[in-house]
């Protein structure tokens, strides 16, 4: 779950991004993984879902062992970037810089999502 103020706003990197509301600190935690406020999806319960369903997850979701899990807050609309202003730690996303309120939260998808290259094919990279 987010644990910093953000925004979801239209982005030049693709479609609606997070944005920061508040000044966010090097090394500062931005979001913190819990299981309370995800959503998985085995491969067995996505292949039962219908094809908007699908869609939306295909987008909006992350894969990790196999399984699809979406967040149920704004951090679903991190963009990637190829020189992101976050990394990873463990499963929580922290800060790599300083981040000033109004600047887009971007992260590396390939640091944590195997779905990363069907999820950037024929998007512009940043």
């Amino acid at each position: 779950m987010l644990r910093v103020r953000t925004s979801v706003r239209p982005s030049q990197i693709a479609g609606l991004g997070l944005f920061a509301a508040e000044d966010i600190s090097k090394d500062q935690i931005i979001y913190e993984w819990t299981a309370k406020f995800e959503q998985t999806f085995t491969a067995e319960e996505y292949e039962k879902l219908g094809p908007l369903q699908k869609e939306f997850l295909r987008h909006y979701s992350f894969k990790r062992s196999g399984i699809r899990v979406v967040s149920l807050d704004d951090d679903r609309f991190a963009n990637h970037s190829d020189t992101p202003n976050t990394y990873e730690k463990g499963a929580d996303t922290h800060a790599l810089r300083d981040i000033a309120a109004g600047e887009e939260i971007t992260c590396n998808y390939y640091d944590f999502d195997e779905s990363a290259d069907e999820k950037l094919a024929g998007i512009q990279r940043s």
